[in-house]
């Protein structure tokens, strides 16, 4: 059976990505296509920088586990650690952009790494469950792409929105990558954060 790697970075990438369509009430951006930029009638076709969203997006998401299904899973595992192995906040975005890309194309190497990460945050709605879900936005140089990280923050004592960020506000993630398989056999990455500065 096919291993189907499903990510809540992917519909971050879907929605967030450079397109040229409005997809589910979000941006439109004219980012040029190839054929735009070799075309010489197109030469100054513009690059629409892509804005973070400043409030709650809904989102069509499939049937993808609860910030609740997946604190309870981490939850059974927890083991906090100061260590950092990999900082991505010390580097410049378009190198976060491509470590994070990478990290969503081979999950299983960045498994259980303590992970820090600045970008901004954001949080979306799944239109089928109402769930809330919480995620890091990482926008490349341009800022005409960006990627995300679907993050879980320890603590029951955390509430939202008091104990939050505010919404498109740039943030300091630290947390460990982690990786969950859904009852279907879809792969699902997430940070088990731990601490969280504005």
């Amino acid at each position: 059976m096919k291993k189907l790697v499903l990510t809540i970075a992917f519909f971050l990438l879907l929605i967030t990505g450079c397109n040229k369509n409005k997809t589910q009430g979000l941006v439109t951006s004219t980012q040029p296509t190839i054929d735009d930029i070799v075309s010489a009638d197109n030469q100054d076709a513009p690059i629409v920088v892509m804005p973070i969203p400043t409030e709650e997006v809904t989102l069509s998401m499939g049937t993808i586990p609860s910030q609740k299904e997946m604190y309870d899973a981490m939850i059974k595992t927890f083991t906090p650690s100061s260590k950092v192995d990999l900082d991505l906040s010390v580097m410049t975005s378009s190198m976060i952009y491509s470590m994070v890309f990478e990290m969503l194309l081979m999950p299983e190497s960045y498994e259980e790494k303590n992970l820090k990460v600045k970008g901004n945050f954001v949080v979306y709605i799944s239109e089928e469950t109402g769930d809330r879900h919480f995620a890091i936005i990482i926008p490349d140089a341009t800022q005409c792409c960006q990627q995300g990280l679907e993050f879980v923050w320890f603590g029951e004592d955390k509430k939202y929105p008091e104990d939050f960020p505010k919404i498109g506000q740039e943030i300091t993630l630290t947390g460990k990558y982690k990786c969950m398989y859904t009852d279907e056999g879809f792969l699902i990455t997430f940070i088990e954060a731990t601490d969280i500065k504005a």
